[in-house]
C-alpha cells in the first residue's frame, strides 16, 4: 500500500507511460550518442589511468603491504587478459606495474586528464540536456568539473579495488577476522556475504555524487538517489553479463585479438555510460512530475 501510495503521489502508477517518457527523453538528449563519446574517451585513457593506478598502487604499498598491491596488480591483469587476449598487450599492462616510468609518468598523466576531461564533459552535457538547461559555467570551470570528476572516479576504483577485491580492510573473511581479532568460523561466512552489499553502497554514493556534482543544477541529495540505485543496480548487471559472455565467447574472443579486445573494452565501457546518463534521465523525470506535483498543491 506504501509503495501504490508513493508511485501515486509521483505519478508513476502505471509504469506504462512512464518508461515510454524515459525512451522518448533519452532519444530527444542523444543518450546513445553521448554515452559513445564517453566510452570512446574512457578507451582511450584506460592505458594512461593504469599507470597512474600502478603509480598510486606503489604509494599505498607503504601502507597497506606489498601483499595487497601484488593482489591487486594480479587483478587488474587478469581482468585486461580476459579482454585483450593476445600476450603481447597483457605483458605490456604488466610491465606498467612492475617497471619504472618516471619520464613517461608525466605524459600519461596529462594523456589521462585529458581524455577523461572529454568523457565527463559528455556526462556534464547529457545530464544538463536531462534537467533543459543551458550550460552557464565557464569552458574552465566545466573542464576543471570534468577533470575532479574524471580523477575522482580513478581514485574510486582504486579504492575498490584495494577495499573490496584485494584488500584486508574489505577481502576475505579470514583476512577481516584476523585484522579484528576476531575468530573465524560464521565471520567468515558473514563478511564475505556483506561485502557485495557494501560494494554496492560505494557504487551509489559514487553515483549520487555524480549526479549532485556534474549538470549545472542545484539538487537536493536525496532527489539524487533513484537514478544511482538504478546506475548502480545497472553497473553491477553490465558487468556481471559481460564477464559471463566473455567467458562462454573466450574462444572466439582468442581470434578477435588485440583489436577485438580493444572494441570489447569499448562496448563495455558504453554500457556503463549509457546506465549512468538514462538514471540522470530518471532522476530529471522524477524531479519534474514531483515540481508539478508541489505546484498543484
Amino acid at each position: 500500500m506504501f509503495i501504490d501510495a508513493l508511485l501515486r503521489r509521483l505519478g508513476l502508477l502505471r509504469f506504462g507511460p512512464f518508461i515510454a517518457k524515459i525512451r522518448a527523453e533519452v532519444s530527444r538528449d542523444r543518450i546513445s550518442g553521448l554515452a559513445a563519446e564517453v566510452a570512446f574517451f574512457g578507451t582511450l585513457s584506460i592505458f594512461p589511468a593504469l599507470l597512474m593506478l600502478a603509480t598510486a598502487l606503489g604509494y599505498i604499498g607503504r601502507i597497506v603491504g606489498s601483499d595487497v598491491v601484488d593482489t591487486s596488480r594480479a587483478v587488474v591483469v587478469d581482468f585486461v587478459s580476459g579482454i585483450l587476449t593476445e600476450q603481447g598487450p597483457v605483458n605490456a599492462v604488466e610491465s606498467l606495474f612492475l617497471g619504472d616510468f618516471g619520464g613517461v609518468l608525466t605524459l600519461s598523466i596529462a594523456t589521462a586528464v585529458y581524455a577523461m576531461s572529454r568523457g565527463f564533459s559528455a556526462v556534464i552535457t547529457a545530464l544538463d540536456l536531462a534537467y533543459d538547461l543551458p550550460e552557464t559555467r565557464s569552458w574552465i570551470r566545466q573542464r576543471v568539473v570534468a577533470v575532479g570528476l574524471g580523477l575522482g572516479s580513478v581514485l574510486f576504483a582504486l579504492l575498490m579495488l584495494v577495499m573490496f577485491v584485494a584488500g584486508p580492510l574489505l577481502g576475505g573473511g579470514d583476512a577481516v577476522a584476523d585484522f579484528l581479532g576476531f575468530d573465524s568460523g560464521g565471520f567468515r561466512v558473514f563478511w564475505n556475504w556483506l561485502r557485495w552489499p557494501a560494494m554496492l553502497f560505494a557504487l551509489v554514493a559514487w553515483a549520487i555524487l555524480l549526479y549532485k556534482l556534474a549538470p549545472h543544477h542545484r539538487m537536493r541529495w536525496r532527489r539524487c538517489i533513484p537514478g544511482a540505485l538504478f546506475s548502480a543496480f545497472g553497473w553491477l548487471a553490465v558487468s556481471l553479463a559481460f564477464s559471463a559472455y566473455l567467458r562462454v565467447a573466450f574462444g572466439a574472443n582468442q581470434i578477435l585479438g588485440a583489436i577485438g579486445g580493444g572494441l570489447v573494452m569499448m562496448v563495455w565501457l558504453y554500457m556503463l555510460s549509457w546506465v549512468l546518463l538514462v538514471g540522470g534521465e530518471l532522476n530529471a523525470l522524477i524531479d519534474e512530475r514531483l515540481l508539478a506535483r508541489l505546484r498543484l498543491q
